[in-house]
């Protein structure tokens, strides 16, 4: 799966300042942002979810306040990096976007964050659409999205084969 444009979710988003499963491939996507050989993906929601689910983290005491300051600070620094470089896309919702979300809720019954996401990586054209949230992986698959987790498809989403394979 070699991807040109990639939409990241929040959990997507997080492992890229919080040491989680799949931290190492959100870090390998962001350096090929960085060279410009993949387009990043998100949406203005993601800023506000990634906030509080950094506070979440910070309450929980999984991070210290200073991490979540580092945390908070890096994500905004390198946002704006790769938005000045070209190498990131990010939306704000528009009213076609929440329509196309209202018409998912309906349809598919699912979460409003999960359908504005979904939402915002067509309205991208994005060619890869990855997440932690398996629900929302198969929300994205119903709607024509190649989707894929962070935690369990690395292999596949970087264009390698599995560890111990080789072509």
């Amino acid at each position: 799966m070699s991807a040109r444009n990639a939409y990241l979710d929040t959990s997507t988003i997080v492992k890229r300042y919080i040491e989680q499963k799949g931290s190492k491939l959100v870090d390998d996507l962001y350096g090929r942002a960085e060279v410009g050989a993949l387009k990043l993906s998100f949406s203005t929601w993601n800023v506000g979810e990634l906030i509080g689910a950094l506070d979440q983290h910070l309450s929980r005491k999984v991070i210290s306040e200073m991490q979540f300051r580092t945390s908070t600070k890096d994500f905004v620094a390198e946002t704006i990096k790769l938005f000045r470089l070209g190498h990131l896309n990010i939306r704000s919702p528009t009213a076609k976007i929440f329509a196309d979300a209202w018409h998912l809720i309906f349809s598919g019954r699912i979460y409003e964050a999960d359908a504005i996401q979904t939402a915002t990586a067509r309205s991208f054209e994005c060619d890869l659409f990855l997440s932690a949230d398996a629900e929302l992986i198969g929300v994205a698959k119903q709607t024509n999205l190649q989707a894929a987790s962070v935690e369990t498809e690395a292999e596949k989403i970087l264009d390698r084969p599995p560890k111990g394979k080789e072509r």
